[in-house]
């Protein structure tokens, strides 16, 4: 099992991987937060959903799951979406896993669990209880006011103004969240994503009531 301390060796990790890069969707270090973000949603899923499964495995894949990502930084520290590197995220991710952590982890079929868990993760259709719970996780920060930090950092950094950005809300970001939504697993992460949808809809509601100035 995981020391405490052991978890905070492998955030650490995973902050120095991630320390002073940037990415459009989400700014400064944002690959760091999300993982430790899709960690803590994923152990209170399993937790909730009282699932039978590899705690510490499920640890280490969420956190990291997002690892080989790093393999995409330019020169000038921007995470390229358009890059090869971040195309092929997942299997850099479970090539280079050991390396990143062994030194912390020591326990061999724990961190090839944990490489399995992130690989299935990817699937349209994992076998893994584990891989599900991932899934999940992952998706819940493309819901709610983590998806309106996302959305707004874009579009500064990417120069797009707000009736553009309004505009892509109402033809393709609304419809993708419900397509999301459809495809969650578990109860608890439904309930949720379900809660932080309606907080997407009605910012954007709100936001162009004021741009039209209809709430004079």
């Amino acid at each position: 099992m995981l020391s405490r301390a052991q978890r905070k060796q492998l955030i650490d990790i995973l902050y120095q991987s991630f320390k002073n890069t940037f990415e459009l969707g989400g700014g400064k270090e944002y690959r760091f937060f999300h993982g430790v973000q899709v960690a803590t949603f994923a152990i209170k899923i399993a937790e909730k959903e009282k699932l039978s499964v590899d705690f510490d495995a499920l640890f280490i894949a969420a956190l990291f799951h997002d690892i080989g990502k790093i393999e995409a930084v330019n020169k000038q520290g921007m995470i390229d979406y358009q890059s090869q590197a971040n195309k092929d995220h997942v299997s850099i991710a479970v090539q280079k896993l050991e390396s990143i952590i062994g030194k912390v982890v020591k326990d061999k079929r724990l961190i090839e669990k944990s490489s399995q868990i992130i690989l299935e993760s990817k699937e349209n259709e994992p076998k893994l209880l584990e891989a599900k719970v991932l899934k999940d996780a992952d998706e819940l920060g493309n819901f709610g006011y983590l998806q309106i930090w996302r959305t707004f950092t874009y579009a500064a950094l990417a120069k797009l103004n707000l009736a553009e950005e309004m505009e892509y809300w109402k033809k393709e970001g609304k419809k993708g969240r419900q397509q999301l939504l459809r495809k969650l697993y578990f109860q608890t992460s439904k309930s949720v994503a379900r809660k932080r949808f309606e907080k997407i809809k009605n910012f954007f509601r709100e936001l162009k009531k004021e741009h039209l100035g209809n709430d004079l």
